[in-house]
Parts: structure tokens; sequence; C-alpha cells
């Protein structure tokens, strides 16, 4: 009895399992084949990436001449993937601008390479077109968090194949931030501590650095940003920052709007642009970026 019932136990278990591998596969070759990446117009020649600060400081309507492919939570190594994909999809792409702040170089984002929250909103959006060696890396940081993405990834594809096109929409864009720090918020300074783990974060420096040359393979300046944030956010490895782009990146522009002065009405939060905040700096970076692009 017990035989028969372990016979039809694996017998269930390896249906259901040849059932998930079959969907997987489907998926990811039917969505390959509805992926497109062509997104730009021809007078598009900035393609901007990085985590939520560039996402809702970058208004597209000022800076006409750019795409904010911006995305909350996004450490290099998932942005690597994207700006490879975008770059080849659309060669009127000239320039590529990096969001480049403080939080994305400590050893504290190593939460958004090892969290199962982080996985599971982002792997499953850039999966179908990583490398092997990335693979390897996200697995080797949280197994169970992969493998229990696959059934966001399955939907992913499926929506894709559902709709016929690739939902290009979900590898970022601009946002819009429409809260304001109150006067009470602003007095307690302790809301503007910024005490994280230090130390400079090897992996996502080194998607950094291969976002850095990939661009320059395919013949697109890069040019790294710092976006404002406000005068009480408590920074405590700007040592390290700059140590990252004196011996790494001192060829390529840096545009460092940190101390950028903005009125508190201007922040959603300590370092987040509310829409104001926004329209101005984007007035701002569109006067620097005429100084570097054609």
């Amino acid at each position: 009895m017990i035989q028969k019932f372990l016979l039809r136990t694996g017998f269930f278990l390896g249906i259901l399992t040849s059932i998930i591998v079959v969907c997987l596969l489907a998926g990811t070759i039917l969505s390959k084949q509805r992926a497109h990446f062509k997104v730009t117009a021809p007078h598009k020649k900035i393609l901007a990436i990085g985590n939520s600060h560039v996402t809702y400081a970058l208004n597209e309507k000022i800076l006409d001449n750019l795409l904010n492919f911006g995305s909350d939570g996004e450490a290099y190594f998932y942005s690597y993937t994207k700006a490879k994909k975008l770059l080849e999809a659309n060669p009127e792409i000239r320039y590529l601008l990096i969001g480049f702040s403080n939080n994305m170089i400590r050893n504290s984002i190593q939460r958004w390479y090892e969290d199962e929250t982080f996985i599971s909103h982002h792997l499953p959006k850039y999966v179908n077109w990583m490398d092997v060696e990335d693979l390897k890396l996200i697995y080797s940081e949280n197994p169970k968090a992969v493998i229990m993405a696959t059934a966001k990834f399955i939907a992913f594809d499926l929506k894709a194949v559902s709709t016929g096109k690739f939902p290009i929409n979900e590898w970022g864009g601009p946002g819009i931030l429409t809260n304001q720090l109150s006067d009470s918020v602003v007095k307690n300074t302790n809301n503007a501590m910024n005490l994280y783990e230090t130390g400079i974060h090897s992996v996502n420096l080194r998607y950094l650095k291969k976002i850095i040359e990939m661009a320059k393979s395919k013949n697109v300046q890069p040019v790294l940003v710092r976006t404002p944030v406000h005068a009480l956010y408590k920074v405590d490895n700007e040592q390290d920052l700059q140590h990252v782009y004196r011996n790494n990146f001192a060829d390529l522009p840096f545009l460092d709007f940190q101390h950028f002065p903005l009125a508190d009405s201007c922040f959603a939060d300590y370092d987040h642009l509310n829409k104001n905040g926004a329209e101005l700096f984007s007035r701002a970076l569109k006067a620097e970026l005429k100084k570097i692009v054609d």
C-alpha cells in the first residue's frame, strides 16, 4: 500500500515538474519572440538608468531628449541587463545617464541581492536576457528566493504572450511623488539619518563597471549623475563614493547635484524629490547636459 502511494506521488510530482518545465520553456521562447526593445524616437539621445532617485528626479517633459528607465530598488546587477538590451535595440541613444548615489556603493545594498522581496520583484523581468554568469550569481545569493520567483517569472512571460508584446514599461520609467516634507518631519533630524552598514559593495561596483564598459563598447558615452538630497540628510560614506569615482571612473563626466539648493517643499522625503523638485532639478540638469550632449 505504501509502495503504491509512493509510486503515485512520484508520478504526480513528475507530471507536475514536467508541466512547470514546459511552461517555463514555452513562456521563455514566446516571450523572447515578442520582446521588442525599440522604444526611442530619433531625438531621444539619452537613456537614464538607476534606482528610485532617478525614477522620481528626472522629468521627461523637461528633459525631452531623455528616456527615464529608473526603477525603485534596482541594483546595478539588474540595470546591466536592461541597459544592454535597450542600447542594442536603440542605436539612436548616444549617452547613458547612470544614477550614482551613496547608497548604491555601500555594503548595505546587499539586501537588494539576497532579500526575497527584491529578487521576486526584479528577477522575473530580466531573467530571460541574463547571462549564465549573472544567473549563477543571483542563485548563489538566495537559491530559495530564486526558485520561489519562478511563479512570477511564468506570469510575466504569460503576460507578454497574452498581450502579444513585451511589457517594457515594467522595466522602469518616470514616476511622480506629490507629497512633501512637513515641518514636523524636517525638525526631527533623526529621520534624516543614513546609518547603514558601510564599506563598498564589490558586486554592485563590479556591475556598474560592466554597465560602463558595455556602453563604451557600443560607442555610448556614460555619464554619472547624483540627484539632490535634503540638507539634513546625513551621508556617512562620502569618502567611499569619492574613492570609487577617482579610482574607477575619473574619465567620466560626473554631474553632482547632491547639494543643489531646493526648498523643503521640493522633497517627498530626505533623498527623493517630489514633482516640484523634479521640475526644478530637471531644468538645471538639462542645462548641464547641453554641455555634454551633441
